[in-house]
């Protein structure tokens, strides 16, 4: 007996069966928003839309009201697009079937008109030959973004430029000549800013400048700035030096000579101690007097050479306005330097002399010192530095910083009777100075009892090569403090032999 389906209907807008309808079951939905004519498929397990094509801005059944999804070849008319839009359903999601066109998608494309080629106002729009027509122009000296070169006058720009020399560079294969009222100008790296002009006075005769052939800064100079066929440099003067009346070299900082730098001497009278060569730095003081502030001054005596050759470094210590620094720094012939001083230091003369023999240091003249130091005015507080290595002092003080201020986690030293018990206390001599016995420590024994008390430094600069020296100040101190344990030992038996000597009476 054949069976009867009675056909679904609902008015609810996206509303749409479920799979639990029958096979052949035809299913309606009459709502004016979203009708359509459902079944199920053959499996059973998909329901079909058979129509009509769903319009509107979302995509059908986006809120469903029933079941949720879409059948596959479902159509939808997109109003969103502009164009409207055709999509259907693959199956997984809504494909355009009506996109819009592009350079590499096909789709629908809208026709430009002539006024739109021209400005380029729609850059979405189709061109026809007859628009692209209007924009072809045979101008060559048009500046007009809207129009297109023609053939002919690509050729006619191209005949130009090639007989044209470019504004980026180019080979000029002729004579480039610079009219008489010309110049060439040479922009800065400001646009419309400062720029160099190259221009010649009026030529007597036919002249050329030659650039050497090497990298480097072209020097311009003034009327009294040479570079004779000798290649001197000539500053101050047209012909060579041959007298020091003339100032060789002279630099001026500023209109108020701040900052002048000057090379050789103006005197005609230069006596023993002048200086016939000067590098001056000069400047204006607190006054606003102009003045010498330092110098750097080769010396020589009134035959300009013969005797000693000293170089002075000189500064100003009190500006005055005289323009007379005082000396401070002074290197002789023999290469040796003196500073604070222009003499050789005694015990009434302060100051440092660094001389070449022997690499020595010294601070007086005294012979047997290699470092001195006086007080000014007399010998009273003065320490040296001896060439045996011995260190003398007249009051025989020796301080370093100890102040409680200075230091934290403050606590008693352990003992050092088994350090002090285990140094070896040597006689021998020095390999520098045989002829005297010396006591003391060897830094390598020492340095088995307590290494903290032995440090290893560089003896020679030149080789690298080193030895061990010994922190005698702390070696002090443990002998200090084994000294106090020594005491109290000898404390304890006193009282020990004091308390036996008692009960014997």
């Amino acid at each position: 007996m054949a069976s009867t389906h009675k056909s679904l209907r609902t008015s609810t807008a996206n509303k749409r069966p479920t799979t639990a309808i029958a096979d052949g079951q035809i299913a309606l939905n009459t709502n004016i928003t979203s009708p359509g004519l459902f079944f199920k498929d053959s499996t059973g397990a998909t329901i079909i839309k058979v129509g009509p094509v769903h319009v509107g801005t979302t995509a059908p059944n986006a809120s469903p009201a029933g079941s949720s999804g879409n059948s596959t070849g479902e159509v939808w008319q997109d109003t969103s697009l502009t164009p409207n839009g055709v999509k259907i359903w693959n199956g997984s999601a809504w494909v355009n079937v009506t996109p819009a066109g592009s350079t590499t998608v096909q789709g629908l494309l809208e026709l430009a008109t002539n006024a739109e080629t021209q400005t380029g106002s729609d850059t979405a729009r189709a061109v026809t030959p007859a628009s692209l027509q209007s924009k072809v122009s045979d101008s060559t000296s048009t500046t007009s973004s809207t129009t297109i070169a023609s053939s002919t006058a690509v050729k006619s720009a191209y005949d130009l430029a090639n007989a044209a020399l470019p504004k980026s560079g180019g080979t000029v294969t002729g004579n480039l000549e610079i009219g008489t009222t010309g110049s060439l100008t040479f922009e800065g790296s400001t646009a419309d800013g400062f720029e160099t002009t190259l221009a010649v006075t009026d030529p007597t005769a036919d002249r050329t400048i030659t650039f050497p052939d090497q990298t480097g800064t072209v020097l311009l100079g003034s009327a009294t700035a040479y570079i004779d066929s000798s290649s001197r440099l000539l500053l101050g003067t047209s012909t060579s030096i041959s007298s020091w009346s003339v100032a060789a070299v002279e630099i001026v900082g500023d209109t108020t000579n701040n900052g002048a730098l000057i090379l050789g001497r103006n005197d005609t009278s230069i006596t023993d101690g002048n200086g016939i060569g000067v590098i001056s730095f000069r400047g204006n003081d607190a006054n606003g007097t102009y003045e010498e502030c330092a110098k750097i001054e080769a010396q020589a005596d009134g035959t300009h050479g013969d005797g000693d050759k000293p170089t002075r470094l000189v500064f100003s210590t009190t500006p005055t306005g005289s323009g007379t620094p005082s000396e401070r720094v002074r290197i002789d012939d023999a290469g040796d330097t003196y500073i604070g001083t222009t003499v050789s230091p005694t015990s009434s003369i302060s100051g440092f002399l660094f001389t070449q023999t022997g690499r020595q240091i010294q601070y007086s003249s005294t012979a047997s010192s290699l470092i001195r130091v006086f007080e000014a005015g007399g010998n009273a507080g003065y320490a040296r530095i001896m060439g045996d290595g011995d260190l003398e002092n007249t009051n025989n003080r020796y301080t370093g910083l100890s102040d409680v201020k200075l230091k934290q986690n403050i606590e008693d030293a352990s003992s050092q009777w088994d350090d002090i018990k285990n140094i070896r206390v040597r006689k021998y001599e020095l390999i520098a100075n045989p002829t005297r016995k010396q006591i003391g420590v060897i830094a390598q024994e020492l340095e088995q009892v307590s290494p903290g008390l032995v440090i290893e430094r560089v003896y020679d600069e030149d080789t690298g090569e080193t030895v061990k020296s010994v922190a005698y100040s702390v070696l002090y101190m443990k002998a200090v403090k084994a000294l106090q344990e020594a005491m109290e030992r000898i404390e304890t038996l006193e009282a020990k032999v004091a308390a036996l000597e008692g009960g014997a009476s």
